[in-house]
């Protein structure tokens, strides 16, 4: 929950949005590998023959994870993902840049900052039991995500807290700096606020639960929407039909009725939003319906004044593998196969 909160005022750190995420995440991990082990030590009560300790401890690990891999099939997707992680820093060219990134302190794609991924959702998998536990940690990120919701709704309008520039913000970046981070963060949540929320139906008359519902979700689907971010946004509608086809098909046609509205009512709110005159901002309320028809443009395969391809973001190498980091923005030529260096790009990631 406070990892995507975590940030410092700009100015006082290099990284003031990425580097505290990155070190609070880091240091939840730590802590949570230290408390397990010593959890994994003290349940065994047996302590007269440390070897056999440690053997029976070992086995009683690897029995416990079969069965739970088995039961869950999820964990062998958690699995995977580090697997590929460690395959691509054992044959990387540069292994301190695949093990700390090019820069130890920022969020990368290194080896380093996907373990503590897998450390938290580790002990969760471990450790939660009950549907109490389970509800407390939806509820935890749906806390989250209304409180990054609520800054999003105040950096549109010109409230930053953590930046100098307390100016409106045609594109809203939360506490991530980044408007494709924050909308992919917001992204994930809504579908499991809605879930979580359907379990309260019963206590709640139809209309009440329909209207928290969408009060929920508002002001993530704002934060999504003014985050103009094209990738998220498609995410987002594709998203919430799955959510609603799944909801029919599960538990029949009419319990996806109320889903249905609260997300129409969240996107009224939005719209509604979009309307509001924001002092500083041209032409404030045609953005986001502007931001919307590039779109297709997007992925086109050449520049066009509505919108960037997708090779414009890649650096090319020209099949040779880099000794060094280059930056993105330091080098990109106007005229090459944007497809082949693409290829070209996934083939050094996939070898970091």
């Amino acid at each position: 929950m406070l990892v995507p909160l975590a940030a410092l005022p700009e100015g006082s750190i290099v990284d003031f949005t990425g580097a505290p995420k990155v070190f609070l995440l880091r240091s939840l991990a730590i802590a949570l590998t230290a408390l397990t082990t010593i959890h994994w030590l003290m349940t065994f009560t047996d302590r007269s023959a440390p070897r056999s300790f440690f053997v029976d401890r070992g086995k009683s690990l690897i029995s416990d994870a079969i069965v739970r891999v088995r039961k869950y099939p999820i964990v062998l997707a958690a699995m995977a993902v580090v697997a590929a992680n460690l395959i691509s820093f054992m044959f990387s060219p540069l292994m301190n840049v695949s093990w700390a990134g090019f820069a130890p302190g920022f969020d990368s794609y290194s080896l380093l900052s996907v373990l503590p991924y897998f450390v938290v959702f580790s002990a969760i998998a471990a450790h939660l039991r009950t549907e109490v536990q389970l509800r407390r940690l939806l509820w935890a990120l749906t806390v989250s995500s209304i409180l990054l919701g609520i800054y999003g709704v105040g950096e549109r309008f010109g409230v930053e807290l953590f930046s100098h520039v307390a100016e409106p913000s045609q594109r809203v970046t939360l506490t991530f700096g980044n408007a494709m981070f924050s909308a992919s963060y917001m992204l994930m949540t809504i579908p499991l606020v809605l879930g979580l929320w359907q379990s309260y139906r019963a206590r709640f008359s139809a209309i009440q639960h329909v209207v928290l519902g969408a009060a929920l979700i508002a002001l993530q689907v704002f934060s999504v929407a003014f985050s103009m971010s094209r990738g998220p946004n498609i995410g987002m509608a594709f998203g919430l039909i799955a959510f609603v086809a799944l909801v029919a098909m599960v538990y029949g046609r009419k319990a996806a009725i109320g889903p249905i509205i609260s997300i129409g009512l969240a996107f009224v709110f939005t719209i509604s939003v979009n309307f509001i005159p924001v002092p500083g901002l041209e032409n404030s309320s045609s953005q986001l319906q502007a931001r919307a028809s590039t779109v297709g443009a997007a992925f086109t395969p050449d520049d066009t004044p509505h919108g960037r391809n997708l090779g414009k973001y890649f650096l090319p190498f020209h099949g040779s593998t880099p000794t060094s980091i280059q930056s993105f923005q330091a080098y990109r030529p106007r005229n090459y196969d944007k497809y082949l260096d693409m290829a070209l790009m996934f083939s050094v990631i996939s070898t970091k």
